[in-house]
């Protein structure tokens, strides 16, 4: 999975977890926090803090960095 997220967003993630039972959690070589499963990608933050706050309190709605094809974009961006 790490070699698909480097594939499509470019640099390098490494396994920190599991988010939302489904999704593994990955951090890149930056400290950006993303997950991905069922053919998506979000971006959780852009640190560990940062990605932590946005799990715990929910404070901000999840970005959708990629989608596979056939697959719309989740949760849907907003115009």
């Amino acid at each position: 999975m790490a070699t698909e997220l480097e594939n499509v967003l470019g640099g390098s993630f490494y396994p920190i977890g599991e988010w939302l039972s489904y999704a593994n959690t990955f951090i890149s070589e930056d400290g950006k926090i993303v997950s991905t499963g069922m053919g998506w990608i979000w971006g959780l933050g852009e640190n560990l803090a940062d990605s932590l706050e946005s799990a715990i309190f929910a404070n901000r709605p999840l970005k959708c960095l990629h989608s596979d094809p056939g697959l719309e974009p989740w949760p849907p961006t907003t115009r």
